[in-house]
């Protein structure tokens, strides 16, 4: 009878212990008790469009600028144009606005690179210009004058023309932006150049100790071969006379 209650008191027992661990689970199921870090593991909606679109190819300059060496003949594309260590030169720009807005060139600039190496040997000064205001579609046309004194070798001309937006100019600017984003600078074409070895002058010190000592050789040998034919014909001219040694005695005293 006492093992019939005990076994009841058991049974009992286990069914409250179960009932107790199923209403444990249901309080957790219940979402308003369930705390979710949102930080941990971020959704899409976080990444913002921009970082999940594929990066942007860079935005392309719409200007064509040329330009041709005054009073040069052009050469052909890789080609050297000949130069010399001193030269001042003139380039002569055309510049077409094919840009969705109006510019301005505030001016021009350059780099002298070593080639091949691509150093840097020399920078042009800036240029100032003023009022070359360029609409949409126009064209116009300026001149750079270009002095250097290099030493003999080959080089890159690389001329600079500074730009500025009008529009970007007109617009106030954002946070964290300055006026200076209007304007940027546009590469043109690259020129070969190559330099020759200079030219001596005649007045050149060095040139000139070079002719006072060639005219002095050639002075000391015409000398010397003038000197022994004079010389010679004088020995031919000029021969010994013989005298009786008793010719000046007088007539009394001669025997």
């Amino acid at each position: 009878m006492k093992l019939n209650r005990f076994i009841c008191w058991a049974w009992l027992a286990a069914v409250s212990a179960v009932n107790a661990q199923s209403d444990d689970v249901e309080g957790l199921s219940d979402s308003s008790d369930v705390v979710i870090d949102e930080t941990v593991v971020p959704s899409s909606a976080d990444f913002g469009e921009e970082d999940a679109a594929t990066p942007e190819t860079p935005p392309t300059v719409q200007l064509n600028i040329t330009y041709t060496v005054m009073d040069r003949e052009p050469v052909p594309m890789g080609e050297f144009m000949p130069m010399d260590h001193d030269e001042v030169f003139v380039l002569n720009y055309t510049l077409t606005n094919k840009e969705s807005f109006p510019i301005s060139v505030a001016g021009v600039s350059g780099n002298i690179l070593e080639y091949p190496s691509g150093d840097l040997v020399t920078s042009i000064s800036f240029g100032e210009l003023t009022d070359l205001y360029v609409p949409v579609n126009d064209t116009i046309a300026f001149r750079q004058k270009i002095a250097f004194d290099l030493e003999p070798g080959n080089y890159y001309l690389f001329p600079l023309v500074h730009v500025i937006n009008e529009d970007a100019k007109k617009q106030e600017p954002a946070e964290g932006e300055t006026d200076g984003e209007s304007a940027f600078t546009v590469a043109s074409s690259p020129t070969l150049m190559s330099v020759a070895e200079p030219i001596m002058s005649v007045f050149d010190p060095y040139f000139l100790s070079i002719q006072v000592l060639f005219l002095s050789m050639v002075g000391a040998v015409s000398y010397y071969f003038m000197y022994r034919k004079n010389g010679k014909k004088l020995n031919e001219r000029i021969q010994p006379v013989k005298r009786d040694p008793k010719e000046w005695l007088p007539e009394q005293y001669k025997k």
